[in-house]
């Protein structure tokens, strides 16, 4: 097994122990997004991979069945982090989900061509030499798109059915464990006559990507101009996780020197890396400050 895939497994699920601590801190239901996060993209990827819908997995040291355990994890912790920051971010809640999509995107713009590139999951194209120069670096187009569509979807549905709180403890303990996975079966519901289509058309999903992208983001753009100053800042996991994804792809981009063939891809991989730690290193620099009285943040668990 390649080095490449080991240190990724290990490192993900170490940060993933290090996510669910966090989240323990912050409740019942700030875990249990993180699970539903990552028994989302467990079940999503299963269909996608089971319905033969243009990609494989390579082979890590935990699989359940065609899927890496590991990629589930990522699933849980890139929502669990993107939310984190879009609950401290001052933003009306309607807004947030956009934002969560947004800075998922930013994720995996850093990791899908190098992912690709060194083996951890294959497209089905007739080879990689035409794969590296097919829609994006490598990528389907659908894949960026699906990206969007999975993490806005989630994390709408979720903020929705945790809005009514029982009043009673007991009933409001179980509802908290219990909404984000009544979310998970509605948007996997929602989403699955939108991406089971084959991965590797091209145009028609660019411009798909493009359109959701444009709409989210639209809606973030809106939001913002009605954000209030920000009541907290998030945890660690905020900065941790991005970080992890970005440096760890765009080392190995170099290492192994794939962009020898696609020098484009290296810079871009570096400016969406500097705009990935721009956007997440700002909760490094600043003290947490009180929440102003009337704050609309609402913190994952909280």
């Amino acid at each position: 097994m390649p080095v490449s895939f080991t240190l990724f497994e290990l490192i993900s699920y170490v940060l993933f122990a290090l996510t669910l601590v966090h989240a323990a801190r912050r409740g019942r239901q700030a875990v249990a997004y993180v699970l539903g996060g990552t028994l989302f993209g467990l079940t999503l990827e299963y269909a996608n991979v089971a319905s033969n819908i243009g990609y494989t997995y390579g082979r890590f040291l935990v699989m359940l069945g065609p899927i890496p355990v590991c990629i589930g994890v990522g699933w849980g912790m890139i929502t669990y982090a993107a939310r984190l920051v879009s609950d401290a971010s001052g933003l009306p809640g309607w807004s947030r989900p956009a934002l969560d999509a947004l800075l998922a995107l930013n994720i995996d713009l850093s990791m899908d061509a190098v992912a690709y590139r060194l083996g951890m999951w294959d497209w089905g194209w007739p080879s990689q030499a035409v794969g590296r120069h097919s829609q994006w670096f490598g990528v389907p187009f659908a894949n960026f798109y699906g990206w969007l569509l999975v993490v806005a979807l989630y994390s709408t549905f979720a903020r929705l059915v945790e809005r009514p709180q029982p009043a009673d403890p007991r009933r409001r303990a179980a509802w908290q464990l219990i909404a984000p996975l009544l979310a998970v079966f509605v948007s996997e519901a929602v989403l699955y006559p939108l991406l089971i289509v084959p991965r590797r058309l091209g145009w028609p999903f660019l411009l798909l990507w493009l359109g959701v992208l444009l709409l989210l983001g639209g809606v973030f753009a809106f939001g913002w101009t009605r954000r209030r100053p920000p009541a907290s800042y998030p945890g660690y996991p905020a900065w941790l996780v991005p970080t992890f994804f970005h440096l760890y792809f765009l080392t190995w981009l170099i290492l192994s020197a794939y962009y020898r063939d696609t020098p484009l891809l290296l810079l871009l991989s570096l400016l969406n890396a500097a705009a990935g730690l721009a956007i997440h290193a700002p909760p490094l620099l600043r003290r947490r400050a009180p929440a102003p009285s009337g704050s609309n943040v609402t913190p994952v668990g909280e």
